[in-house]
């Protein structure tokens, strides 16, 4: 089995309420455009289409989000989009539980999800590039077939990964995940397949974090030591700082 990250929709999670941060992170300035729409912009080169969650500061989200050629006048992202010839592109799905935390804002983004394969990545890691995207989904390829899974991690060799097994996990279990590391950091974007869809949606929204789930199905992980931009997110005004400085 093969995947391609143009085949894949992807997740932006974009709802929070950037509570580290001093002002909103996602509009804090990225090499001149906001950190927001460097995700979504890295997302839409690597993928087949771009799902983003809003929920805090929603409208300011969505007018930061949207690239450049993409003209506002007032009426509404989705009459931007569609002035743009961007609606098979980008969905904006808003989060109304979104103070439930990022859970919810998975759940919301998933009821969107079109493709078999689909990432999920939150909007404050600028270093998400589609050469990322790329190697992450090439590993649902590189996946042992009907691996056995027992608690806990194995420790893969070098940029072929190895599974993250589940306490549920079956001897001839499909694979559910691709979850990338760094160094032994978990890292983003994860690739989930579609089927995790309907019991992920059956959860409380408050069920989270994600990798509770995840532990229930068979997880590949692949490293990715070459590409520590998958664990730098900037979550506080210190991580923006550091960031910026080291550019």
């Amino acid at each position: 089995m093969s995947v391609v990250a143009s085949d894949c929709d992807c997740i932006v999670l974009a709802a929070g309420f950037s509570s580290r941060s001093s002002g909103h992170k996602l509009l804090k300035p990225i090499a001149g455009r906001p950190l927001v729409r460097v995700a979504v912009e890295h997302a839409l080169a690597a993928c087949r289409r771009v799902i983003l969650v809003v929920g805090h500061e929603a409208d300011a989200v969505i007018r930061a989000a949207l690239p450049l050629d993409v003209a506002t006048d007032g009426r509404g992202a989705d009459a931007d989009l569609a002035r743009a010839g961007l609606t098979d592109r980008i969905q904006i799905v808003h989060n109304e539980l979104f103070a439930s935390g990022m859970f919810s804002s998975i759940q919301a983004g998933m009821r969107a999800v079109e493709s078999e394969w689909f990432f999920v990545v939150p909007a404050d890691l600028p270093g998400i590039s589609p050469a990322i995207y790329a190697a992450v989904a090439d590993a649902v390829g590189a996946a042992p077939e009907g691996a056995a899974s027992t608690p806990g991690v194995s420790a893969p060799t070098a940029g072929t990964g190895g599974d993250t097994p589940g306490v549920a996990a079956t001897p001839d279990a499909a694979l559910s995940a691709i979850v990338p590391f760094c160094r032994g950091v978990r890292g983003h974007p994860v690739l989930l397949h579609r089927s995790l869809i309907a019991p992920t949606i059956a959860e409380p929204a408050d069920a989270g974090p994600m990798r509770a789930l995840l532990s229930r199905y068979r997880v590949h992980r692949v490293d990715l030591d070459d590409h520590p931009a998958i664990v730098v997110d900037l979550d506080t005004d210190e991580a923006y700082a550091e960031y910026q400085r080291d550019r």
